[in-house]
């Protein structure tokens, strides 16, 4: 598939003008704390493990998991905040602020629940009013703290530990809203969900996801789950990869979806998951170290292109101008 053609299905051949919005993020809202295991004490990624393992199984590198509010704030002490970098986030909102940042002129939205943030004056919703994304169907949560997710990077790869935070409330907001989110959503070309720490809004965003594609056919659902709902997907985590026309994973989670056999090829893997979807334009997006993997059905069975990671060198990086980005002071 080259990029001409994966354009082209992006736009469902009719163009944009039938659409309210180009795309709309549905997913988790966090306060994203970003330490990386080469910075202050040697042993960071050991006494993370440690905390991680007082409640629970110890988390495995490239892994994510949801941790409670204890387990969270002594990882992001035992990081120390002159280490941390801290930024608003979540994968559906970081797609979002990325493709707004990038001033490509497309109409954005996003779904959500804005918890209170830990940091005076600062919000979820105030970002969105910055970077012009709209932001009707985000409810503002001022009585429950956000979500956190501290992320420990090292040699390219990051382990996340999550907290629920306010967005524990999305599937009773879907509920709440239901109609009205599901016409707000059937509005958008691309309609880019993406997991929460745990399964429970997963039953919810299916139910919503499978009423737009009733009313519009022509909205293209992205879904990007995560390591922990590829590793041990619900029922209605299966359902939405069904519904999905793009599936973003990692190499790790490709192999986890297309339950991936010893002596399994990549191609074998891609074509079982293939079977999987309702749409034979269905495409799976696959992140390796040097690149992209892309894999779709044809009459002749798998296809496969390949998109090579090629880094900028650093001058040649420039700043576009606008808003600036949302990091945060130490907290």
């Amino acid at each position: 598939m080259r990029i001409g053609e994966l354009a082209g299905r992006l736009d469902g051949g009719t163009g944009s003008s039938g659409f309210a919005l180009d795309v709309v993020g549905l997913g988790a809202l966090n306060l994203d704390y970003i330490a990386r295991a080469s910075v202050g004490s040697p042993s960071l990624a050991s006494r993370i493990f440690e905390l991680v393992a007082r409640t629970g199984p110890p988390p495995e590198w490239g892994t994510e998991g949801r941790v409670d509010d204890e387990t969270i704030h002594a990882a992001i002490e035992a990081a120390g905040s002159a280490s941390l970098d801290t930024s608003l986030g979540g994968s559906a909102f970081n797609a979002i602020h990325a493709i707004a940042s990038a001033q490509a002129g497309l109409r954005l939205g996003y779904v959500g629940v804005a918890g209170r943030v830990p940091v005076t004056g600062v919000s979820s919703i105030q970002q969105f009013e910055t970077l012009g994304i709209d932001h009707m169907w985000v409810l503002r949560d001022d009585e429950h703290p956000c979500g956190i997710c501290f992320s420990l990077c090292h040699d390219g790869d990051r382990t996340l530990l999550a907290t629920n935070g306010a967005n524990e409330y999305m599937a009773d907001y879907l509920d709440r809203h239901f109609s009205d989110i599901v016409a707000y959503l059937a509005g958008a070309r691309v309609v880019h969900v993406t997991s929460f720490p745990d399964a429970g809004p997963a039953g919810r965003l299916l139910a919503v996801l499978r009423a737009v594609k009733e009313a519009n056919r022509g909205t293209l659902i992205c879904f990007d789950p995560g390591h922990t709902w590829s590793v041990d997907p619900a029922p209605a985590v299966s359902g939405i990869v069904q519904i999905s026309d793009f599936l973003l994973v990692n190499y790790r989670e490709f192999g986890e979806l297309g339950g991936r056999r010893a002596g399994d090829s990549d191609r074998e893997v891609a074509g079982r998951l293939l079977r999987r979807f309702d749409s034979d334009r269905s495409t799976i997006i696959v992140k390796h170290a040097a690149g992209i993997r892309s894999y779709w059905r044809q009459r002749d069975g798998v296809r496969s292109d390949f998109y090579p990671q090629v880094p900028c060198l650093p001058k040649t990086l420039q700043t576009p101008p606008g808003p600036a980005t949302s990091s945060l002071p130490d907290c």
